[in-house]
């Protein structure tokens, strides 16, 4: 176990707060003063909840002093993605049209993040509006690197990659339409993934249909944990899946002896790529046939075809969103903004119909 509170896994963070060895105010106080050292020179928040998540730890110490059972993520400290609402604390989607939007209701997501226990310590950067390339215009200038801080962090939920990965929160959320939360992933060496539509309700979101709300962790465990906190059924989400959340963290040391893993060789091997990817790659499709996985290849085609219809679908989602908007307030989107979502206005109906059909 790491002896400084700041370089606690989330798991970690969670068995000390509830065996009572670390209280959560001290380890919420220990993140914040990560933040100010840190993102001074990284930009990964835009917002920061000092005295909510100083508020939430020590109703966290006391209900634990009380004999009260805590919650999965008790002490956990996460940060948001500022494209989804948080009650209370200010939303902006790093754009200035937004600057002072403080939303009435937490998103479903955040809600069960609370529930759960979890200390929500502040807003992470992003994109504008998600959709659009870094710019020095936006409210707040992008994220940088961790890992190089001469060096943008990547993707639109950049600021929970760089967070996470600067240990100013144990885990964040991001979303994920086309790569957001796993193109940072990849490049923090975090764990990212996009959940299966509807396994994580959007319910509370202004966004995109195709996004999911994704969490960032250092840990397979941290996201076994985030991912059961997050996912659940909401009567009031359409596309919620009714279904039974499956215990991913006691899963995830099951027996796979016997899966049957695709591995699409031709998609995998066309992709550009680094040597120490590769061999990371390869070396993890060892381990799983060394655990009694059978792999198969197989022939993936079209996903040239299916990446172009995605962001064209996305492209004129994200302008239909704002079309209204931009007639009244051009000028508080960012020039880049502006180019990005003006694509979508020359695609026609027949245009979308056309790639939401591809595949």
């Amino acid at each position: 176990v790491s002896t400084s509170s700041s370089l606690l896994s989330l798991s970690e963070q969670v068995r000390l707060v509830q065996e009572g060895k670390i209280s959560a105010v001290a380890l919420v106080q220990t993140q914040l003063d990560e933040i100010n050292r840190l993102n001074p020179q990284l930009n990964s928040f835009i917002t920061v909840d000092a005295d909510g998540a100083l508020e939430q730890a020590r109703s966290i110490d006391k209900a634990r002093e009380n004999g009260a059972k805590l919650g999965p993520l008790a002490g956990a400290t996460i940060g948001v993605k500022d494209s989804i609402p948080t009650k209370g604390l200010r939303t902006t989607d790093n754009s200035k049209l937004l600057e002072n939007w403080i939303p009435q209701e937490d998103a479903s997501t955040v809600k069960r993040l609370r529930e759960a226990g979890a200390i929500i310590i502040g807003k992470t950067n992003l994109n504008e509006f998600g959709w659009s390339r870094p710019s020095e215009t936006d409210l707040m200038p992008p994220p940088w690197s961790p890992w190089n801080p001469n060096r943008m962090s990547v993707g639109s939920s950049s600021g929970s990659g760089a967070a996470t990965t600067a240990r100013m929160a144990a885990a964040t959320i991001g979303t994920d339409g086309g790569g957001s939360a796993r193109l940072p992933a990849g490049a923090h060496n975090l764990y990212g993934i996009k959940p299966t539509h509807g396994l994580v309700s959007r319910l509370g979101m202004d966004h995109n249909g195709h996004s999911e709300i994704s969490p960032l962790c250092r840990t397979a465990l941290d996201t076994a944990l985030m991912l059961e906190a997050m996912a659940g059924y909401e009567p009031e989400d359409d596309m919620s899946w009714p279904g039974k959340v499956p215990a991913y963290a006691t899963n995830i040391k099951a027996d796979i002896s016997g899966w049957r893993i695709g591995i699409p060789r031709t998609f995998v091997n066309s992709a550009p790529n680094e040597p120490e990817v590769v061999e990371a790659f390869e070396s993890f499709l060892r381990k799983l046939e060394s655990l009694g996985c059978e792999l198969i290849e197989f022939d993936l085609r079209g996903m040239a075809e299916a990446r172009s219809a995605n962001f064209l679908v996305l492209n004129s989602e994200a302008y239909q969103r704002h079309q209204k908007s931009l007639q009244l307030h051009w000028n508080l989107y960012g020039p880049i903004t502006r180019v990005y979502l003006l694509q979508g206005a020359f695609l026609s109906a027949n245009d979308v119909l056309n790639a939401s059909e591809v595949g």
